[in-house]
């Protein structure tokens, strides 16, 4: 047996704007909250704005979405990208998580260190070594302790 997955396709087309989507689309010059519930349009909203702006001459780099999962990002990228020629440097859509590495990346003075990501997995050694070292006496049982949790 054998199951063929298939992404699917992101439209490279415009699509039909409300009136309302449109207004937020053609916002300019200060905030601007979008709301609804799910499938109203947020998202197609955001792309749309980035979109009008990048062909009104904006540079792309100075553009981020923000939105809560890699997928998500990578999605709204592609929708970007399939339906413009300007070239980005950085991401136009990022996760909060890529924001934030982002910003600790950036190198500030001479006592700069590169920060280190680390998965899951490799986090609980760390933080069990930062318990033991809180302790005055390691004791077996102390060492022990720490390791359990």
């Amino acid at each position: 047996m054998a199951i063929e997955l298939i992404k699917q396709q992101i439209a490279a087309t415009a699509p039909q704007l409300d009136a309302a989507q449109q207004s937020a689309v053609d916002h300019r010059g200060r905030p601007l909250v979008i709301s609804g519930g799910p499938g109203t349009g947020k998202t197609t909203v955001l792309i749309e704005a980035a979109l009008a702006r990048i062909e009104q001459g904006q540079d792309p780099d100075s553009i981020l979405i923000i939105t809560y999962g890699r997928e998500r990002a990578s999605e709204l990228r592609d929708a970007i990208a399939l339906r413009t020629t300007q070239t980005m440097y950085e991401p136009l859509a990022r996760t909060f998580h890529s924001l934030a590495y982002s910003i600790m990346k950036m190198k500030t003075g001479d006592g700069y260190h590169e920060p280190i990501l680390l998965s899951g997995p490799e986090h609980q050694p760390n933080f069990r070594m930062a318990k033991i070292k809180r302790e005055t006496h390691y004791s077996p049982v102390v060492l022990f302790a720490s390791f359990a949790t």
